[in-house]
């Protein structure tokens, strides 16, 4: 069960039923697409930087 729970938590499946329950304007959907987008940069290239010194 533990390990559903962290998959569905990684996949982000909770923060999508939130955010579905209520309209959201396309101003404030593209701000939070933004901010997701950058986030995934983040951790794409700290990913990247620590298997250069594995």
């Amino acid at each position: 069960m533990k390990v559903l729970k962290r998959q569905i938590n990684k996949e982000g499946l909770f923060k999508e039923l939130k955010r579905r329950r209520f309209y959201e304007k396309p101003s404030v959907k593209k701000k939070r697409k933004m901010k997701e987008a950058q986030k995934k940069k983040k951790v794409a290239m700290r990913r990247m930087r620590s298997s250069w010194h594995g």
